[in-house]
């Protein structure tokens, strides 16, 4: 087994959404081959992705049919996200993510901001 084999077989593998291979979107990184083991880590557009079992179906049958029938393959994501700020501003101290749900009440929205913080945010709805 080599890299250039695992993408190759890799390359047979679409991306659902997207309607081209992993390849092609260079979302295969981190390939790692230590005898009829190999890994690699698939970069996915969103961390919630719906077709995440189907992606790793997809890769370990195209590497056991293309490449090795006897690989045992391992199969990892990741996703381009960040939770980078661009500026270095602060804006709520503490806070790593922020949940966001919307709620209507009497016209007035809430929103949920992780951990259990709530804020209040008055606006006129037609």
């Amino acid at each position: 087994m080599t890299n250039e084999a695992i993408l190759a077989a890799l390359s047979n593998v679409q991306e659902p959404d997207l309607g081209k291979d992993l390849v092609t979107l260079n979302m295969v990184k981190d390939i790692l081959i230590e005898g009829n083991k190999v890994s690699f880590t698939v970069v996915l557009t969103t961390p919630a992705c719906p077709m995440k079992d189907m992606i790793m179906s997809a890769c370990v049958n195209a590497v056991k049919l293309l490449v090795n029938k006897e690989a045992e393959v391992t199969v990892n994501f990741t996703s381009n996200t960040t939770t980078n700020r661009l500026d270095a501003k602060t804006v709520l101290g503490g806070v790593k993510n922020i949940i966001v749900e919307k709620v209507a009440l009497e016209k007035v929205r809430y929103l949920q901001i992780w951990p259990w913080h709530w804020l209040k945010a008055e606006q006129k709805w037609d």
